[in-house]
């Protein structure tokens, strides 16, 4: 969440003990992460009125099933977490008012809000909490949810989730408003792994009367809008009059979806008047620049856009063709393909991530030695590698560029590649399934910490290696980072492992972007933050006018 004011509700925060370096001792990951001034003029609106939005349509509305931003926006407007991270990246209380942290960094208790309101009028307590957690660990569920690798560190959570265990020996339920939390060792920034929108608090009593896929289309949260109609051109949500936090300032929040066959839709719209904000590619921005009472914002974003490459799928399943496809690509040429919103990626973190380092990592642009690595992998003129399918679910100009450059590029050193435009649903299905050889993708992290790129892209067995990566080093070093409390030595851990990873190029870094938002002016207090507009507090949002 992103509010550079207020937090997302009131409330004290117990202090943790804290003992730096020692085995036993915990240290919250992350640091701030400096953004531009807010968006926002002070506070000059009076409540009530629809705030007009432009994002892709989500695929479910259920926490455990949110795998993309575009789940992200109305799941943060739905629903409620334990805590959550404001635009400076600090844990801010939520559905918990106060939690203790025990000595050693293992153990965690977090107090309840009491008399806090669902959807439907139910009263919420530590049942949901446990409820909610747990369900994320299913073992019955299709895929896991992108925060299972992250809760291997509750005690028993690995069981549980592997249906070796009935429960959760680490999670269990004091009373009516207390859950405790025990891990098998003190992890740096677990409350922040509680903040993501996986773990949002779903109430058990719906579910259960639901189903998993009625909850998915019909959900039931704590959050200050409950859904009001959701149908293929857009989703509306209404304020909650019954939330914890007070009523949010605008009466309704509309969600106009995008559509893969009218990329220009957003700023169609937005010119017409019909839209009170939406995120322009460069070409858009540029053509905004003379209108009156809209201004355009950006931030830096915590976020990495890449070509991946499935390692399962011949010919990438050998590394040297990996590697002559990331020495092949002219870097620098993309970023200057869209210089105010791209910047240079010296690695897989973005700027402003803990343990990120200006050392450069990623490998040359070298198209001498790429042709020399096809060469020997048994490649020539006389024996060409197979044409390789890209996919890519981006239509600006600008993104047909940089995929038709990309392809030149490999083109250069003798690998044909056939762009694929495809749509969202069609791109996160194909890399789910492992269908897609070579993809285009951005990852925008949900919490500081390198885990949010590592682990979540690169864990052997998690949901989102997408790449088929198995190295047993790599994940030999994510596990000693997530056990190591000491800042500078955690870091390094990361820094060796960054440099493993792209020496076997499973993924090859393009370029972090700036986030970009057009605002009318009517618009007060829509202030994203490192993790953009899908965490932005909205009912801290109003209009004018």
């Amino acid at each position: 969440m992103t509010s550079l004011s207020a937090p997302r509700s009131t409330g004290i925060v117990a202090l943790a003990v804290v003992v730096l370096g020692s085995a036993s001792g915990c240290l919250r990951g992350g640091r701030p992460v400096e953004s531009e001034p807010p968006v926002s003029a002070a506070p000059r609106a009076s409540t009530g009125g629809t705030l007009r939005l432009f994002h892709e349509a989500p695929a479910s509305l259920d926490p455990v099933d949110v795998g993309s931003v575009y789940e992200s926006l109305p799941v943060n407007q739905l629903f409620d977490g334990l805590v959550y991270l404001d635009a400076g990246l600090s844990i801010r209380p939520a559905l918990a008012e106060t939690w203790e942290i025990s000595r050693d960094g293992c153990g965690y208790v977090f107090h309840l809000r009491d008399g806090v309101k669902f959807h439907d009028g139910s009263t919420l307590s530590a049942e949901d909490v446990e409820y909610s957690i747990r369900r994320a660990l299913d073992p019955r569920r299709a895929g896991d949810s992108l925060v299972a690798p992250y809760l291997g560190v509750v005690r028993g959570a690995d069981e549980f989730r592997a249906g070796r265990a009935p429960r959760i020996e680490g999670l269990r339920m004091i009373d009516r408003l207390t859950v405790a939390i025990d891990l098998d060792h003190a992890y740096p920034s677990f409350l922040e792994v509680l903040a993501m929108d996986s773990l949002k608090v779903v109430s058990k009593s719906a579910v259960e009367r639901a189903g998993a896929a009625g909850i998915a289309r019909s959900p039931i949260g704590t959050g200050p809008f409950a859904l009001e109609s959701w149908d293929p051109d857009r989703l509306v949500l209404a304020a909650f009059e019954g939330w914890h936090g007070g009523r949010s300032k605008v009466d309704r929040v509309e969600v106009v979806f995008a559509d893969a066959f009218e990329p220009e839709l957003g700023e169609r719209l937005f010119r017409a008047g019909e839209l009170d904000a939406f995120e322009p590619d460069s070409e858009a921005v540029a053509g905004l620049s003379g209108f009156d009472n809209v201004r355009v914002a950006r931030w830096p974003e915590l976020s990495l856009s890449f070509l991946g490459l499935d390692t399962r799928t011949p010919p990438l399943d050998r590394v040297e063709v990996r590697l002559a496809i990331a020495h092949a690509l002219d870097r620098r040429a993309l970023v200057d393909l869209l210089p105010s919103l791209r910047r240079h990626a010296v690695g897989i973190l973005p700027p402003g991530m803990a343990a990120y380092s200006p050392d450069v990592k990623v490998l040359p642009h070298d198209p001498d030695l790429a042709r020399r690595l096809l060469h020997q992998a048994g490649y020539s003129a006389a024996s060409p590698l197979p044409p390789i399918d890209m996919y890519t679910a981006s239509r600006s100009p600008t993104a047909v560029r940089t995929a038709e450059r990309i392809a030149a590029d490999l083109h250069a050193v003798g690998i044909a590649v056939r762009v694929r435009h495809v749509s969202w649903p069609e791109l996160t299905a194909r890399v789910d399934a492992g269908t897609a050889p070579a993809f285009l993708l951005s990852w925008l992290a949900d919490m500081n910490d390198p885990d949010a790129f590592l682990r979540a892209l690169f864990d052997i067995d998690g949901p989102d290696n997408y790449f088929g990566f198995r190295d047993a080093d790599s994940q030999a070093m994510l596990d000693a980072g997530a056990y190591e409390l000491a800042p500078d030595r955690r870091a390094r851990i990361y820094r060796r492992l960054e440099r493993r990873i792209l020496e076997r190029a499973p993924l090859v870094p393009l370029y972090h972007t700036l986030g970009t938002l057009a605002v009318r002016d009517r618009v007060v207090g829509i202030d994203p933050g490192p993790m953009g507009l899908a965490n932005v507090e909205l009912e801290r949002v109003s209009l004018t006018g």
